[in-house]
């Protein structure tokens, strides 16, 4: 966006983040503005952007937040702007029925931090409950932590014990307090739906992860 010369506004909840961001930018946008709220209750103005962006958002508000998040960015958007978002959600029939069903497929796969982002993804749809739409990582440490043998992984493919290890030592230490809401991918496109109009979905041809990443063009309704 700097290189195109947009005037940008990037609002975030959480300081740090903007901060630790903010020092890995090759390139400074002199036209960017950082403000520091919560988009539930933001000051930002009435009608004044034509595009909203956003990544993942609605997993990251609590799920009786998420019509006061659309109904915020339906305030901010002008009459012809759009809201352009990813979004994660669960699908309704689950890849593998078991853990033992995850952990083969993944033994076929190098370890490294895309395999490891996929096993997360896989961990989280294996033992979501629709009930309700809370995702943490509490469960699926549950069930990593009763495949491990004296605080390691032990498995004959050592593939598969470093991918373990490496999904262990992040996320069930940094992220095992973070808290996730989901939706099933009709669920939050009929969410969408009060208030914007889909105009298109972009899924990436080149990645199978990308059916429940899809990304959303919307105009208002």
């Amino acid at each position: 966006l700097a290189e195109l010369n947009y005037i940008v506004t990037c609002i975030d909840i959480n300081k740090e983040m903007i901060q630790a961001m903010n020092s890995l930018l090759k390139l400074k946008n002199p036209r960017e503005t950082i403000v520091n709220e919560n988009w539930l209750t933001n000051s930002l103005p009435d009608n004044s952007f034509d595009i909203v962006l956003g990544d993942a958002v609605l997993p990251n508000v609590a799920w009786e937040d998420r019509e006061t998040l659309l109904l915020q960015i339906k305030r901010v958007i002008r009459p012809k702007g759009l809201y352009i978002t990813r979004a994660f959600c669960i699908p309704r029939k689950k890849p593998f029925k078991n853990i033992n069903q995850l952990l083969d497929h993944f033994s076929n796969k190098q370890p490294n931090y895309t395999s490891a982002l996929e096993l997360v993804f896989e961990l989280q749809i294996l033992t979501y409950t629709p009930n309700d739409h809370l995702g943490t990582f509490t469960k699926p440490k549950e069930i990593l932590e009763k495949l491990r043998d004296n605080d390691d992984f032990r498995f004959k493919n050592k593939n598969l014990n470093t991918l373990l290890k490496m999904v262990w030592d992040f996320w069930c230490t940094k992220f095992i307090n973070k808290v996730f809401t989901y939706a099933y991918r009709d669920e939050e496109e009929e969410q969408y739906q009060k208030y914007f109009e889909i105009i298109e979905i972009y899924e990436a041809d080149d990645h199978p992860y990308s059916k429940i990443t899809p990304m959303y063009v919307l105009k208002l309704r």
